[in-house]
């Protein structure tokens, strides 16, 4: 009786918890993100990359759009979907230029952190002149105002600085 528990405890810790199969000794349990999703997720994240990564290159001409967030997330994106894809994002010069530095060691420039405040801080200026033209509650105002001042102080002092 005890053999047969021990048999059935064994079965257990090798299964798999994520879709209940088990495996058998000595393969691996767990597979790479890109892997285990479907075709469809597949190609949803490819495309939420595409329109990210985009968005990020629009941001290095348009001074109204944050490049590194789009960046960072196009490459989240990509890593989900497909190695290929991942590789070629994290090896173009948008991503070296702009996020390379913040993801791996999470630390800017001088220069970005000052173009990435900036930018922030005019459209959330111009979000909040919306809000007072459209005569809209305090209470939104406010929270804009926090969210800006968490901004500021997390890319200002929070995020390390480098050269």
């Amino acid at each position: 009786m005890k053999n047969t528990n021990t048999s059935q405890k064994s079965h257990i810790t090798n299964a798999d918890c994520s879709t209940g199969l088990s495996s058998s000794v000595g393969s691996p349990a767990i597979k790479p993100a890109y892997k285990t999703i479907t075709n469809l997720a597949k190609y949803i994240y490819i495309a939420f990359g595409v329109v990210f990564f985009g968005l990020g290159v629009l941001g290095a001409v348009l001074p109204i759009i944050p490049t590194t967030p789009f960046i960072v997330v196009a490459a989240i994106c990509f890593a989900k979907s497909s190695r290929k894809l991942h590789e070629w994002c994290i090896n173009t010069k948008f991503y070296k230029d702009n996020a390379e530095s913040f993801v791996e060691r999470r630390a800017m420039t001088v220069k970005t952190k000052v173009i990435l405040i900036s930018t922030v801080t005019v459209v959330m200026g111009l979000s909040f002149i919306a809000l007072v033209i459209f005569s809209a509650p305090v209470v939104a105002k406010v929270i804009l105002f926090v969210v800006w001042l968490l901004h500021v102080l997390y890319f200002g002092f929070k995020v390390k600085t480098e050269k």
